[in-house]
């Protein structure tokens, strides 16, 4: 029995002994670990603090690359631009654009196109069928082969410059010739397609013509495209005046032009075809 006793206690004390020898290693293994955290983290954060990356290299943010987009105040919107008092109507800017802040604008020397009104430097022809006083008709013919106003790019540039704000580093590429193609007197039944502004009727004879010669000026609308072989279908009406010079010259004022929306077109495609006789409206519109 005593015996029995003795090797039950041997057996006790070798489980404790195990357990202690555990209980030591384990406490041994979270102290290695705090002790490695202890060793890695100050360098780990002033990796990351001192020099921002893990690699150590500073990031520089690139910075953009210079405003390629330009707005001009004057110029609202894509155009055409209707240049007040010079008889110049800007057509085109070609590069449109957008600023990095949502503006419009147009890019940073981009060419533009502009277009000139016949008769507006003057040399505009009258001729008449019947008396000079007392005519069947009377005709103003209004061509591309008649003066424009102004009468050379140097000037169409500075007017450009002073009224919109182009930079003298945007090249001008064209600047053409209206052409009309349809024409109305307001107050007047006169109409009727071509260049040819004519007065026919008893009220155009009998007043306005009396009226013209006293150098009073009479009021036309003009409509038409750019003398030009450009692809852009753009149709414009033109606010003008005419009045003579001497008795057989005119010259052409021009008030306003602007491009007509589709529905204005149609507008005055149905005027035209409601004329009687029947003109060659689908030519035109």
């Amino acid at each position: 029995m005593f015996r029995l006793v003795l090797k039950i206690v041997a057996c006790f004390s070798i489980l404790l002994s195990s357990m202690l020898l555990l209980q030591g290693c384990f406490l041994k293994n979270i102290e290695d670990s705090e002790s490695l955290e202890n060793q890695e983290s100050p360098s780990s954060t002033k990796l990351f603090t001192k020099k921002g990356t893990a690699s150590g290299k500073r990031v520089v943010a690139k910075p953009l690359p210079p405003e390629n987009c330009k707005v001009f105040p004057k110029a609202d919107g894509q155009g055409p631009f209707y240049i007040d008092n010079k008889n110049i109507i800007v057509t085109q800017i070609v590069k449109p654009c957008v600023t990095r802040d949502g503006n419009r604008g147009f890019e940073k020397g981009s060419p533009w196109m502009a277009m000139g009104f016949p008769c507006t430097g003057g040399g505009g022809k009258i001729s008449t069928i019947g008396n000079y006083y007392n005519p069947k008709v009377v005709s103003f013919i209004i061509s591309t082969g008649c003066s424009v106003m102004p009468n050379n790019l140097a000037a169409v540039r500075q007017a450009a410059q002073e009224s919109l704000g182009i930079d003298e580093n945007m090249k001008l590429l064209s600047f053409n010739s209206f052409v009309v193609q349809f024409w109305e007197i307001p107050g007047l039944p006169d109409a009727d397609t071509g260049f040819t502004v004519e007065i026919s009727s008893p009220a155009g004879r009998g007043g306005q013509w009396k009226r013209l010669r006293k150098k009073e000026p009479m009021r036309v609308w003009l409509y038409g495209r750019e003398n030009s072989w450009s692809s852009r279908e753009q149709f414009f009406k033109v606010d003008a005046e005419l009045t003579l010079v001497g008795s057989r010259d005119f010259i052409l004022k021009v008030f306003e032009a602007k491009e007509l929306q589709a529905e204005e077109i149609s507008l005055v495609k149905e005027r035209c075809e409601a004329l009687r006789p029947r003109r060659s409206c689908f030519q035109v519109f």
